[in-house]
């Protein structure tokens, strides 16, 4: 169905939140984003959505085409400006600031396609394009409810899965190890604020993606807990709650986000925002990773890595130009 409206007046931050909250409350379906400064959102009615100006897909089945051959170019960050900005996160980690911090690049990419078409090529179970503004094909969910029930799944460590003997390595990787405990640590913490009982279920588990470059691994966890009945009735509060993502933000989460403030040289906007849907009596929610932003100078491919007090400089770049994929095959 076409609509009259116009998907992406950006529309404060606090409004999204209200917004989320009200439909919540009407018990009708709908569709969010948030972005991760907390500056701005969106928040409709799956029935006032226009196709031509914002498509989604959360592990629906339908809307795959079948892959064709197509280049990603990329023009790589210099290694010597990664240094700097990892060498300032590292300097306050040592200060106490942060003990992980998760920084993020926007690398100029080129392709031949589309976002539109990339959108419907690639296999991932969270995607949204929206007009003009960015393509994303998420791998991470962020949270899950169904009733009183929630779920996350934070993702930490990657690594290329045609590589001997992959899984071990990541699994005996001290800094990939010592990261991911500390990020399901602080989501189990943050779980904690709007929740009575919290359990770690299935941790460190890996799962397999392929992309256009490649096979690659990934390390995630899966965090549970019953919520309270102030929550059950107020989603759009519990996500302001939540966010930003404690795995693309870090801990402690308030002075790690000064430190990314200061490290960062772009502005992350909707990338590793979050991007929610309401149906069928299911809250389902992605974290913004995996994203192609369309600005007026080209095509943008955001992308980072969680650094540590053990982390090298040059596996992290290297993790940070692993993750420029699209997963089209």
């Amino acid at each position: 169905m076409i609509s009259t409206f116009v998907p992406m007046p950006e529309i404060k931050y606090s409004q999204t939140i209200e917004r989320i909250n009200r439909f919540q409350h009407e018990n009708k379906p709908f569709f969010f984003l948030v972005d991760f400064e907390k500056k701005y959102g969106f928040c409709e009615l799956l029935k006032d959505i226009d196709p031509a100006e914002l498509k989604f897909n959360f592990r629906m089945p339908g809307n795959k085409l079948e892959p064709i051959n197509f280049n990603l170019e990329t023009t790589p960050l210099p290694y010597t400006d990664y240094k700097i900005a990892f060498d300032q996160v590292l300097s306050g980690i040592e200060k106490g600031d942060s003990y992980i911090c998760n920084l993020t690049f926007s690398t100029p990419v080129r392709c031949e396609i589309e976002t539109e078409l990339l959108f419907y090529l690639a296999n991932a179970p969270y995607k949204v394009w929206m007009r003009d503004k960015f393509v994303v094909f998420s791998p991470e969910q962020f949270i899950r409810i169904v009733g009183n029930n929630i779920q996350t799944f934070p993702m930490k460590g990657t690594i290329k899965a045609d590589l001997e003997n992959a899984e071990e390595i990541l699994r005996k990787n001290k800094k990939e190890k010592a990261e991911h405990n500390a990020i399901v640590d602080l989501l189990r913490n943050d779980l904690a604020m709007v929740c009575d009982k919290v359990n770690v279920g299935r941790f460190r588990y890996t799962e397999h993606i392929t992309t256009h470059r490649g096979p690659i691994l990934q390390m995630s966890s899966e965090i549970t807990g019953k919520l309270t009945s102030h929550y059950q009735k107020h989603w759009g509060t519990l996500i302001d709650m939540l966010t930003p993502a404690g795995s693309i933000s870090g801990a402690p989460k308030q002075s790690t986000m000064k430190l990314i403030a200061k490290a960062e040289s772009h502005e992350r906007s909707y990338y590793t925002g979050i991007a929610g849907l309401y149906m069928d009596n299911v809250l389902d929610t992605a974290v913004m990773i995996r994203y192609i932003e369309i600005t007026k100078e080209g095509l943008r491919f955001k992308s980072g890595g969680g650094i540590h007090a053990l982390s090298d400089p040059l596996q992290e770049y290297e993790e940070l130009n692993t993750k420029i994929y699209v997963p089209v095959y």
